[in-house]
């Protein structure tokens, strides 16, 4: 997955989650001096699993510097349906899907704009779905 921080985001310049390689038989991910980030916090409202270093290991790596500013270690976060998601964000980078992204104003938002101001669904969104029916 291409990394998708805001600008002026606090890891700039440390390993992206790219660095790092997922084992899908121990269900780890190993980072980029071998050692292993195993699955500690789960998160049910997002559907992610966070992989943490173990903090006496991280501490004692020659290249923390580069991976962290954590005091407790790294981190990496894995949504459930990543192979999924890698899927979907590899279909948003073809020049076909760019092409549509351009195309969406002129005939979608023309087609919302033409029914707002012709047949009265100005208020369309503060209303229930039940009330638009026709």
């Amino acid at each position: 997955m291409s990394t998708m921080q805001p600008a002026g985001h606090k890891s700039f310049g440390l390993f992206t989650k790219e660095d790092f390689r997922y084992d899908e038989t121990d269900d780890v991910y190993v980072c980029p001096v071998s050692h292993r980030l195993k699955p500690r916090r789960f998160h049910e409202r997002r559907q992610m699993t966070d992989y943490v270093a173990d903090k006496k290991i991280c501490a004692q790596c020659p290249l923390r510097a580069e991976c962290t500013k954590s005091k407790t270690g790294r981190s990496v976060a894995r949504h459930w349906r990543e192979e999924a998601l890698e899927v979907g964000l590899a279909f948003t980078r073809l020049p076909e899907a760019h092409a549509d992204r351009r195309r969406r104003p002129h005939l979608m938002e023309g087609s919302f704009a033409h029914a707002a101001n012709h047949y009265h669904f100005k208020r369309a969104r503060w209303r229930r779905l039940w009330r638009q029916q026709i």
